[in-house]
């Protein structure tokens, strides 16, 4: 007979959100056939009741909790933008660190493709040595992890999948910045430097 109701005992925070109230019997029944679509009623022992549209509380309800997941993918963004500064200023050092040994090598006629590629072998060296590090971690957690994920496995290969290909991208962009550079050392500036 009338769409779906919900019975709560917060009139006063639906007051807040437009909600009108109502004193009789009639004027609840009157409301609720007039909305055409789901509604809330709520009840007050004392003061009679008020109706009103459901999806803008619900709305207003949900709207609190995701406050805490938006902050956690602020957080992993954060993370996941250190570790590539990082990674970068690693290669960056380390790049600098053999600009001799590149330069020997561009005078022995080593093609810039292959300076590229030894940079770049690098920076993905560390990134299997991280991922096989976190893999098997996430793994042994996983059962731990169980307990607080709602509708989501402890292992989700989607989720793995996903996080190694994000992580592949930034560890090829903070590796491929040393690795240009590497390329357009002079041999002759790189050999007088030391």
């Amino acid at each position: 007979m009338y769409p779906e109701i919900m019975v709560v005992g917060m009139r006063d925070e639906l007051k807040k959100m437009g909600v009108t109230e109502l004193r009789t019997a009639e004027e609840v029944d009157r409301a609720l056939t007039e909305q055409k679509g789901t509604a809330i009623v709520v009840v007050n022992s004392i003061c009679g009741c008020a109706a009103g549209r459901m999806r803008p509380a619900v709305r207003a309800a949900l709207q609190n909790q995701n406050r805490p997941d938006n902050l956690f993918s602020v957080f992993a963004g954060l993370a996941l933008v250190l570790a590539t500064i990082g990674l970068y200023g690693l290669l960056a050092y380390t790049t600098l660190k053999r600009v001799r040994e590149i330069g020997i090598r561009l005078a022995l006629g080593a093609r810039p493709a292959q300076i590229r590629a030894l940079i770049l072998s690098h920076g993905m060296q560390l990134l299997l040595i991280g991922s096989l590090i976190g893999v098997i971690a996430a793994v042994a957690l996983s059962q731990a992890l169980q307990t607080v994920l709602f509708e989501v496995k402890g292992i989700d290969l989607r989720i793995y999948l996903g996080v190694g290909t994000l992580l592949f991208a930034a560890a090829f962009f903070a590796s491929w910045i040393p690795a240009r550079r590497a390329t357009r050392v002079d041999p002759i500036v790189a050999l007088r430097a030391e």
